[in-house]
């Protein structure tokens, strides 16, 4: 028990070192966490309009129905039997079969048309099957029942812009490849800062450094204000980063539930969730002492 609370007291004392110097050089503390701040806020908020805009395509993609025109020679026995089949697949939810006569009843019933379908000598329309497909089908698996459905004898066309779909789907991917890419150049980043920073404060130190090590201090003990110092300047820099992106998302609340309601989304907003913020603040800790340990092992050591 005696341990612990001696261990415990350690890092008390090195946190309340670490807090005692960022207060002391408070201006410079001040501009290494605005720029911490800048470093982690672009990345972070490119993350959580990329997932937005995944989430609002998948969802754009399951609402889309797929238009079967028909050949108008198909008899009706084979029209019911492909309607029998396509029911049954794993991928599709329903099946609307509309009639050339159905359809032209709903032609006519449409303003201005039905004075257009009254001189009609005969029906021109095709026999048509609209297909749901399921809710939860992914991109690839949308485009590959598209395919298989283009494919079926009696289909004369469908109506669906299948590379429109499969192109916004390479351009989301390759996006969000690029915003990982910078996420981690902007986390190197963050790590060179904080470490730049710990080694110009060992720097003004080192006298210090050199003392406690006469005296029998452990490298441990040395390093631990330091790694505090990195951490606190990772976790204040993410806390101003989080606010950063919380209020420029708060700004673009307004035009997104707009965007929501136009697009029957059921998305609400993009501000960060508890566990998203709980994650990117442990993230930004984690950079800072990384830096911190990186600096102080090394120069420590030296």
């Amino acid at each position: 028990m005696r341990n612990v609370s001696v261990y415990f007291r350690a890092h008390q004392h090195a946190y309340r070192e670490a807090y005692r110097y960022l207060k002391a050089g408070w201006v410079g503390s001040v501009i290494t966490l605005l720029v911490i701040a800048v470093a982690l806020a672009l990345p972070w908020g490119l993350l959580l309009a990329s997932r937005y805009a995944n989430t609002l395509f998948n969802q754009w993609t399951h609402q889309a129905q797929i238009v079967l025109y028909l050949q108008a020679s198909a008899p009706p026995a084979a029209i019911h039997d492909l309607k029998e089949k396509l029911q049954h697949h794993s991928a599709v939810a329903s099946v609307n079969y509309i009639s050339p006569e159905m359809g032209l009843a709903q032609l006519a019933r449409r303003e201005g048309f039905k004075e257009v379908v009254l001189q009609l000598e005969q029906n021109p329309l095709p026999p048509v099957l609209e297909i749901e497909p399921r809710a939860d089908l992914s991109p690839q698996a949308l485009n590959s029942l598209i395919q298989q459905l283009h494919r079926l004898p009696l289909v004369d066309q469908n109506q669906i812009n299948v590379n429109s779909i499969q192109q916004l789907y390479t351009v989301l991917a390759t996006a969000k490849r690029f915003i990982y890419t910078l996420a981690c150049l902007f986390g190197l980043a963050v790590v060179l800062i904080i470490g730049n920073t710990l080694r110009l404060i060992l720097m003004h130190r080192m006298e210090e450094v050199r003392v406690m090590k006469l005296v029998g201090a452990s490298l441990a003990y040395t390093r631990r204000p330091y790694l505090y110092i990195g951490s606190l300047l990772g976790l204040l820099g993410g806390g101003l980063a989080w606010s950063v992106v919380f209020g420029f998302f708060s700004y673009l609340d307004t035009p997104l539930r707009q965007l929501n309601s136009a697009t029957n989304s059921l998305l609400t907003s993009l501000q960060p969730g508890f566990i998203d913020s709980f994650f990117f603040l442990t993230v930004c800790v984690g950079l800072g002492w990384l830096g911190a340990m990186m600096v102080a092992q090394y120069s420590l050591r030296s």
